[in-house]
C-alpha cells in the first residue's frame, strides 16, 4: 500500500515523507521497509525534509528502527552529501546513548569521500 501511495504522489510531498517518516517507527519490520522503499520514491534529490526524518530515527529507543534509519540514510544521500554529514554529527555531538552515536558514527563512514575533513571532525566528536 505504501509503495502505491508513494508511485502515486508528487516528488517531495511533504505531508508523506511525514507520514511515511511515522511508519519508520512501526512495530511490524515489514511496515519499516516499506516506508523506507516510499521516502526514497517520494523524495527528491538532496531532499533535506526526509533526511531529517530518517536521521530522527538514528536516536529512536527501538534498536530496530535505528537500523532502519542507518540502512536507509546511505540511500538516500550522495556520498559526500554535507547537510546530512552535519545532522548525523549532531547526533554525535548530542546524544546521551554511546550506542546512537556509534551507529551514527558508521552511518557518516557511509556518506563519506577520500579526505572528507568533515567526517575527520565529526569522528573527533567521540574521542574528544
Amino acid at each position: 500500500a505504501l509503495k502505491g501511495l508513494a508511485q502515486a504522489a508528487p516528488k517531495g510531498d511533504r505531508r508523506l515523507l511525514e507520514a511515511f517518516g511515522l511508519r519508520l517507527e512501526d512495530p511490524d519490520e515489514g511496515v519499516r521497509l516499506a516506508a523506507v522503499e516510499a521516502i526514497l520514491l517520494v523524495a527528491e534529490p538532496c531532499d533535506e525534509f526526509a533526511v531529517e526524518q530518517i536521521v530522527a530515527r538514528l536516536g529512536h529507543l527501538d534498536r530496530g528502527v535505528r537500523r532502519i534509519a542507518s540502512e536507509a540514510l546511505p540511500r538516500l544521500v550522495t556520498t559526500g552529501d554535507g547537510c546530512s554529514i552535519r545532522k548525523v554529527r549532531a547526533i554525535l555531538e548530542l546524544h546521551p546513548d554511546d550506542q546512537v552515536r556509534n551507529l551514527a558514527l558508521q552511518v557518516i563512514s557511509k556518506l563519506v569521500v577520500e579526505a572528507d575533513t568533515r567526517a575527520v571532525d565529526a569522528a573527533g566528536v567521540l574521542v574528544a
